[in-house]
């Protein structure tokens, strides 16, 4: 049972996430605002679980899993309830800020709650791939069915579809048996674990990993549509870069360890490099196609692997601590390097703008080579 509720609340978090992004079209229709106003309740919602992550996750180590898992999946199935009738923006926007605590519960439990339940508890990068590859699943099958969905039985129906499958889980949390770990969380061994320099390596790591990850999302349509593409095959290009990542978390779930993870990040990190090269020489767009989706193969499965490496390295005491700062760098470094990349885009053109993923690459790479030589 407990494996179930680990892998279940990777897939949750990105159902969720497919569900906020999903609605937005739908909202703003109903508000009838723009679409850059509308965006920016999803805004609100990462800018919030940004910060709140760090508080949220840390609270795993002072409650333990079985509390916050329990109140993750109930807080946000009432705060989908709330979503379900709102009517006004500034209601909207609220309770997309109260979902980003719901849901950075259920992140931050299933991520430190994998390395524990999966492959015996022996192998916690292995364990943090499997279980984020379900993430790419929630999501897949929610932006699959979701314009039906909406279509067919209304934006009511559909969000209160949703908040009763996430009282579901909720009931599976509250029946499930949790680990229990025999160290105990202490403050004063709290900086000696967040200043060595494994952890900060990995964070930095991480930034860059994800910055390019979310680099390559955030523009991939929009580099295709530059080259001629259509609307159509922009975002069927897309759509192949996050089955990409899904299959390369699964995949890399099958050979991956902690020890070998830095080998792992470097030949990824290279990969990366020199698919970029060739997608920024090359005014083409089957290139430009299959460079996207060889970069979803590369770049998905790094933030897992980085997860698990540094599980494998901190006390699990400090799991939950440790694991909400590294995704919120993570999420720090998915927003700067996109933006980056629109800034450059802006002043000479899109080609020029994914240098900025270049770069981040390199430095992705060089980070890959510190973490080697440790």
């Amino acid at each position: 049972m407990i494996q179930l509720i680990a892998i279940l609340c990777l897939a949750v978090y990105g159902a969720l996430i497919s569900l906020l992004v999903g609605l937005k079209h739908d909202i703003a229709e109903r508000l009838r605002v723009d679409d850059s106003k509308a965006g920016i309740l999803f805004s609100g919602f990462m800018f919030a679980g940004a910060v709140g992550v760090i508080v949220l996750s840390a609270s795993i180590d002072l409650l333990g899993h079985a509390l916050v898992s329990r109140f993750g999946f109930g807080f946000t199935a009432a705060a989908l309830l709330l979503l379900a009738f709102c009517r006004r923006y500034g209601q909207y926007l609220s309770v997309y800020v109260l979902l980003s605590v719901g849901a950075m519960c259920i992140i931050s439990v299933g991520n430190t709650l994998l390395p524990l339940v999966l492959f015996g508890g022996g192998n916690a990068a292995a364990a943090t791939n499997l279980g984020n590859g379900f993430y790419g699943v929630g999501a897949f099958f929610v932006s699959f069915f979701l314009t039906g969905s909406l279509q067919h039985f209304g934006y009511r129906a559909t969000v209160l579809f949703f908040a009763g499958l996430l009282l579901g889980a909720a009931v599976l949390a509250s029946l499930a048996e949790y680990p229990v770990i025999d160290s105990h969380f202490n403050f004063g061994d709290l900086p000696a674990v967040l200043t060595s320099s494994f952890f900060l390596i990995a964070l930095v790591t991480n930034f860059f990993g994800a910055g390019v990850e979310n680099g390559v999302s955030a523009w991939a349509n929009t580099y295709m549509s530059r080259l001629g593409a259509a609307d159509k095959l922009a975002n069927r290009v897309l759509s192949l870069f996050f089955i990409a990542v899904m299959v390369s978390r699964l995949v890399t779930a099958t050979f991956v360890t902690p020890a070998n993870t830095p080998m792992v990040l470097l030949i990824l990190a290279l990969i990366a490099i020199v698919t970029l090269v060739v997608m920024t020489l090359l005014k083409n767009r089957i290139v430009a196609a299959v460079g996207v989706v060889v970069l979803g193969l590369a770049m998905g499965s790094v933030c897992p692997n980085i997860f698990g490496y540094m599980f494998s390295r901190v006390d699990p005491a400090f799991h939950g601590t440790a694991f909400g700062i590294t995704f919120a760098t993570g999420l720090l470094g998915a927003s700067v390097l996109p933006y980056l990349i629109g800034a450059v885009s802006k002043r000479t053109s899109l080609r020029r703008g994914y240098l900025v993923n270049l770069a981040g690459a390199v430095l992705f790479g060089l980070c890959a080579v510190i973490m080697l030589m440790m």
